[in-house]
């Protein structure tokens, strides 16, 4: 009987070291570790999608509300459809111009044997500034192609079509001189090559202000500076020093401050309702009863903005100054078709 007792008190402990050393159990496919990570996934992606989508919704709302301020209109509906649109469309137009910036830097591996050149390294600062003149010519292509359907221009057949041509062409010229030219002069020559480069860049920019359409010159610059500031963004995180010795907060607000304003004063207002935009509608409003002694009973005006009480419109003449008709007077309002050209 001792015998026995004593082989099981030697059994158990040798029984829970294997139980200890044993692997531990795995839970079948679909199992409650599985169902956690994806609810844990999933609860990620809705909160991410919910900071999105109120980014994007408060953008529009500033949006418009420079734009009417423009005019001398208080009233909004913040519920509006067009509040997400127009955050949406200055989103998507930001994206568009800090991808092709980052291509033209050679930022995430894009466009590498096109518009980009390789220099030493003792002259990285010069290759920098040379793309940096030469993205000009990048965005005033991208701002050409969006006049096809994106923008409605006001000035003549010829003007939207130098803008089309000159686009296309200065995208051209600089893709053979950032490849055939600048590689084998820039190490060499690095001061002169920017200069020359700088100095061509400025005489397409006078060029275009002086002939293109000022919503295809606008359109043009935005897109520029918006990638520029995208490029200058990415190296000032990408040294880790910032993030100590700046307030980054700061400087993130400051960079977005002035695509927004310029957007919203100069941009928005010029693209198709269609798309999304703020270009104004060519109405005719048939009256009930004049509203004033010089105005008929009819008046050709463009509609800027439509609110429960009534409408916001721009007379003949007054570009900047907008006039409230109260809804009870209007007793019929005609919309007039677009011109083909724009």
């Amino acid at each position: 009987m001792a015998e026995a007792g004593t082989s099981t008190e030697q059994r158990a402990p040798t029984a829970l070291v294997e139980a200890a050393s044993a692997p531990p159990l795995e839970h079948p496919p679909g199992g409650p570790v599985e169902a956690t990570g994806i609810r844990t996934n999933l609860e990620t992606l809705a909160r991410l999608a919910a900071v999105g989508i109120t980014s994007v919704y408060v953008t529009g709302f500033l949006i418009i509300t420079l734009h009417h301020a423009q005019y001398g209109i208080a009233q909004l509906n913040p519920l509006k459809p067009r509040v997400f649109s127009a955050g949406l469309l200055f989103v998507v137009l930001c994206c568009i111009s800090v991808v092709a910036a980052f291509g033209m830097f050679r930022i995430g591996g894009l466009w590498r044997n096109w518009l980009t050149f390789r220099s030493a390294p003792a002259n990285s600062l010069y290759a920098r500034l040379t793309l940096g003149f030469g993205f000009y010519y990048v965005a005033w292509f991208i701002a050409g192609m969006a006049t096809w359907s994106l923008i409605a221009t006001t000035k003549s057949e010829s003007a939207h079509w130098y803008g089309v041509v000159m686009s296309v062409g200065a995208v051209f010229l600089f893709n053979i001189t950032s490849t055939q030219v600048l590689p084998q002069l820039f190490d060499k020559r690095p001061r002169a090559c920017t200069l020359v480069v700088f100095l061509v860049t400025l005489t397409v920019f006078i060029s275009n202000l002086r002939f293109a359409s000022s919503e295809l010159f606008w359109l043009s610059v935005w897109i520029y500076i918006t990638g520029i500031e995208g490029v200058l963004l990415y190296y000032m995180f990408e040294d880790r020093k910032f993030w100590k010795r700046a307030e980054w907060e700061t400087a993130l607000l400051g960079f977005l401050a002035l695509p927004l304003v310029l957007f919203a004063t100069d941009i928005y207002g010029t693209i198709k309702f269609s798309w999304g935009g703020a270009e104004p509608v060519p109405v005719v409003l048939h009256f009930a009863e004049k509203p004033l002694p010089w105005i008929g009973a009819t008046t050709e005006c463009q509609l800027l903005e439509e609110t429960d009480h009534g409408y916001y419109v721009l007379l003949p003449g007054s570009q900047k100054k907008a006039y409230f008709v109260r809804r009870d007077l209007v007793k019929m309002i005609h919309f007039k078709s677009v011109p083909s050209g724009r």
